[in-house]
């Protein structure tokens, strides 16, 4: 079962990272290069195996909760201040 988390966090990683990839073969507006791909792979691996251990080590709903709004707001924040998916919202 473990592996099987795994394995979903790494293709949904893997699919999201695709976004941008597709982009720019048809955009010339979206040029990432590969350090890129591998600090936003990075982040969002660690957004999903850090969901994943507050998932799997808390016991309350509310901590479960907390958590989670927690580490979203991590990544919103590191989109807003740098911009890894080059969303409106982005700061550079």
């Amino acid at each position: 079962m473990k592996f099987n988390i795994i394995k979903i966090i790494c293709i949904s990683v893997c699919c999201i990272l695709m976004i941008p990839f597709i982009a720019s073969q048809f955009n010339p507006d979206v040029n990432w290069e590969i350090q890129d791909y591998v600090i936003a792979g990075a982040i969002l691996l660690g957004v999903g195996f850090l969901i994943n251990v507050a998932f799997n080590r808390l016991k309350t709903v509310k901590h479960k909760t907390i958590i989670v709004l927690f580490v979203l707001l991590l990544l919103l924040w590191a989109e807003m201040r740098v911009g890894i998916f080059g969303s409106p919202i982005t700061g550079s």
